[in-house]
């Protein structure tokens, strides 16, 4: 039974004329290399072969049997660099891996997140939020660098908060050991 819909069958045969016409254009008879962890590689590298194969006459002359030319054909789904592609400041990334609408995170649609009131919107606004308006456009190590110190201050603040002496006693601690 044919794996490939019919559909898909068409889409496969237009990328192989296409290519057929660029190699042909540029007078290259190219040696087909592909990934072959991918099965849509694999049927388009065997598409293109098989139909070199049979405009044999055309290759040959017109390409001059110059096979000095490889013809790389790789998945786009498993490209390891498109990653690396997008922004990494931190209004990309909000968008990208948490989502941005109008200006509001919905943090209900992470599961792992409790909120115990009823609101699950967060506002992301330059004008009410001073962390966000520092750091919008900061890259990723940066942005990890002031968060970094922006929870040691939170955690010092809440510390002198709990530790704060009385005046009777500025030798004792209300802090809990942590040993």
């Amino acid at each position: 039974k044919e794996k490939w819909k019919s559909s898909e069958r068409v889409l496969v045969n237009r990328v192989v004329e296409g290519v057929l016409s660029l190699l042909l254009a540029t007078r290259k008879n190219p040696n087909i290399r592909y990934q072959r962890t991918s099965e849509v590689c694999s049927l388009l590298a065997k598409s293109l072969t098989d139909k070199m194969e049979i405009e044999s006459e055309l290759f040959e002359s017109n390409c001059g049997g110059a096979e000095n030319t490889v013809l790389l054909i790789l998945d786009r789904k498993e490209d390891p660099l498109t990653p690396l592609l997008h922004q990494w400041t931190y209004q990309a990334m909000a968008h990208e891996l948490i989502g941005i609408s109008l200006n509001r995170v919905d943090i209900k649609k992470d599961s792992k997140v409790k909120t115990s009131s009823e609101s699950s919107e967060l506002v992301l606004s330059v004008d009410l939020d001073p962390f966000y308006s520092a750091n919008i456009y900061s890259g990723y190590g940066e942005l990890a660098g002031n968060m970094k110190m922006l929870v040691d201050n939170l955690q010092l603040k809440a510390c002198l908060l709990y530790t704060s002496p009385s005046p009777r006693d500025a030798t004792l601690s209300r802090m809990p050991s942590s040993a």
